[in-house]
């Protein structure tokens, strides 16, 4: 029942700033036929324009192409039109093993959070998340050890490869020529004849 004045009058004053005197006209309802598309020419859609995500089917379609509705009536997922479209790709997840995670710090020189998260970035198929080095190693200062352990292993498994080669202890020289930087090692040794010393005692025990 429309309200007369003296209703209108005896408002609250918030509802009467709220009251709408002039009903809103809806506007004149126009059906729009839209074309009825098969499953195969919905994929083909997708595969000509390069389309993989909703937000770039809206960015892209023009006037008569297909709506992202046309999609959820012919396909349970949005997921099933992109998997016949471009194909599945399955999520590869890389190794979580300590030796395996020791060898990428050495091998992208990553010695602090901000270059590991990076890496991942950019390699998310080789470099484990950061949540796996939470899990592994309560976080990146346990690996960061496990980095200082394993390179020095790696400088004395390749002092040692080179000095079987040649015959005798290579020099510092021979040494930078074939990528070996000892530097780090020759820390621990008051010398590098007590490094090589140490090296050949620990190559008799093996």
């Amino acid at each position: 029942m429309p309200l007369t004045p003296q209703d209108i009058f005896n408002l609250p004053d918030g509802k009467r700033r709220r009251f709408r005197f002039v009903p809103k006209r809806r506007g004149k309802y126009r059906k729009v036929d839209r074309p009825k598309r098969t499953r195969d020419e919905l994929v083909a859609y997708l595969r000509d324009n390069n389309v993989r995500s909703t937000r770039r089917l809206e960015r892209c379609r023009r006037d008569g192409d297909p709506t992202l509705s046309d999609y959820r009536l012919a396909f349970d997922k949005w997921s099933e039109a992109i998997a016949l479209a471009f194909g599945r790709t399955e999520k590869i997840i890389p190794s979580q093993d300590p030796e395996y995670m020791a060898k990428l710090l050495v091998q992208f020189k990553i010695t602090t959070i901000d270059r590991y998260m990076e890496v991942h970035r950019l390699r998310p198929d080789i470099v484990p998340s950061y949540w796996v080095v939470r899990c592994k190693w309560g976080g990146f200062k346990g690996l960061k050890f496990l980095l200082r352990r394993y390179s020095l292993v790696a400088i004395f498994d390749s002092y040692l490869s080179l000095r079987r080669r040649l015959g005798r202890c290579p020099t510092p020289d021979e040494c930078r020529a074939h990528g070996i930087i000892l530097d780090k090692a020759l820390e621990l040794f008051s010398s590098k004849r007590e490094f090589d010393e140490f090296l050949g005692r620990l190559e008799k025990k093996r």
